[in-house]
């Protein structure tokens, strides 16, 4: 590590140990809030699932490396709420409370749980790079597209009467967003492996 990366590092832990800068995190949180709004943005569709794949998760996953659970947990329930009363941080510029009931509910649930995890274990834990990618690799699948495959099917369910299988869930909440989160997961865990620590 760099005197640079040292000396930011260690500021940077100095700066959210402190009682006196809850404000400052407010700010903080709120703008990785505003950063998975953006992510949230940068999407595409495809034809057989209604979720779209998004930049967001990236921002989700680093709020709590660099947050920590508290206050990265803080910024994915600001990012949600205010998706929910009508300002449009949801992928496609939507908004309101109609989105948490839909076919991406489970996923926004996700978000904010998933924060709190990472934050709480590289918290308490310390991880080479290869651990970092199982750990982080493992708990957003699990949190994130098991609570957004959750919430697929339970709306899949209100809307067509019948539960679809569990290959058609894969298919439609989980399979499309592997490759893409693969590379977002190593990114973060060079960010975490070469920055952070």
């Amino acid at each position: 590590m760099s005197a640079m990366q040292n000396y930011v590092y260690k500021n940077t832990i100095k700066f959210f140990n402190s009682d006196k800068s809850i404000y400052k995190k407010l700010i903080y949180s709120f703008a990785f809030a505003l950063l998975t709004a953006y992510g949230a943005q940068l999407k595409f569709f495809l034809p057989w699932t209604p979720v779209p794949i998004t930049f967001q998760t990236f921002f989700v996953l680093l709020s709590g490396l660099m947050l920590g659970p508290k206050w990265g947990s803080v910024s994915q329930i600001i990012y949600v709420a205010c998706g929910m009363l009508g300002i449009p941080f949801f992928a496609g510029m939507a908004s309101g409370i109609s989105v948490i009931f839909g076919p991406r509910g489970g996923y926004l649930i996700g978000f904010i749980l998933t924060s709190y995890v990472i934050g709480y274990l590289f918290e308490k834990f310390e991880f080479n790079f290869f651990k970092s990618v199982a750990v982080l690799t493992a708990i957003s699948f699990v949190l994130i597209y098991g609570l957004g495959s959750l919430g697929l099917g339970l709306w899949f369910f209100s809307m067509n009467g019948f539960s679809p299988s569990f290959y058609s869930l894969m298919a439609m909440g989980v399979l499309p967003f592997i490759p893409g989160d693969l590379i977002k997961i190593l990114c973060i865990c060079f960010i975490e492996n070469r920055l952070l620590k």
